[in-house]
C-alpha cells in the first residue's frame, strides 16, 4: 500500500502539494483576469452606441400626446459622458412652463450592462420620484421598457421607442394594459440646439 511506505507518503504529499499550487496559480490568474477590466476611457462598441444622445437637444414642434395638447413649455436637455470614462451617458434636462419663473430639472443616466447585453436608463425627478427603463437596440430602434414602479398601476406596461433620424431623435411611448396590444400614447422629436440659440 502506498501510504504504508514512508517514501510513498512523501510522494503523495508532494503530488497533492503540486496540485494545490497549480490550482492556486490558476485561481490567481482567473482573479487577475477578472480584475483586469477594460480601461473606462477605452471605447467599446455597445457603449459607443450611446453617443447618439450626446449633445444639447430641445423638443421640436408637432409633439403629440394621447392625453391632449401639452402645455407650452420650454425644454432643453444636455447629454454627455460621465467624466473619466465612456461608460455612462448623463443627461440633464430643464423645463420651464410658459409664464413661470421656475425651472424644473431632471437627470437621466444611461449605461450598458454586459451581463445581459441590455441598456439601463435611470431617471430622477425634482419631486423625488425615480423611474428605470431596461431595453435593447433592435435594428435602428432603442426599445426601452419601463420597470415596475409605484407611480403606475401594475397592470400598465410602458415602453419608449427611440429612433435616430437624420435631423434628430424620435421618441414614441407605447402602453399596454392587462397584457393587451401596444398603443401609441406619445410621439415627439428632439432637435439639436444650434450654437446660435
Amino acid at each position: 500500500m502506498l501510504l504504508s511506505h514512508p517514501r510513498g507518503a512523501c510522494r503523495l504529499l508532494l503530488a497533492l502539494l503540486a496540485c494545490f499550487l497549480l490550482a492556486a496559480e490558476a485561481a490567481a490568474q482567473d482573479s487577475t483576469r477578472t480584475r483586469r477590466r477594460r480601461d473606462p476611457g477605452e471605447p467599446s462598441p455597445p457603449h459607443e452606441r450611446m453617443a447618439v444622445f450626446e449633445g444639447t437637444w430641445t423638443t421640436a414642434p408637432g409633439a403629440w400626446y394621447e392625453s391632449g395638447p401639452a402645455p407650452a413649455v420650454e425644454m432643453e436637455e444636455t447629454c454627455g459622458w460621465l467624466a473619466g470614462g465612456r461608460r455612462h451617458m448623463v443627461c440633464r434636462r430643464w423645463t420651464q412652463a410658459e409664464g413661470s419663473d421656475v425651472r424644473r430639472e431632471a437627470i437621466q443616466v444611461l449605461s450598458y450592462r454586459d451581463g445581459d447585453s441590455s441598456y439601463v436608463a435611470h431617471f430622477a425627478f425634482p419631486s423625488g420620484a425615480t423611474l428605470t427603463y431596461i431595453g435593447r437596440i433592435e435594428g435602428e430602434r432603442w426599445v426601452m421598457n419601463l420597470q415596475p414602479s409605484p407611480l403606475f398601476p401594475a397592470s400598465l406596461r410602458l415602453r419608449t421607442i427611440v429612433t435616430v433620424e437624420a435631423d434628430g431623435l424620435r421618441f414614441v411611448e407605447e402602453a399596454s394594459e392587462d397584457g393587451g396590444a401596444w398603443r401609441k400614447t406619445e410621439d415627439y422629436r428632439y432637435r439639436r440646439v444650434t450654437s446660435a440659440r
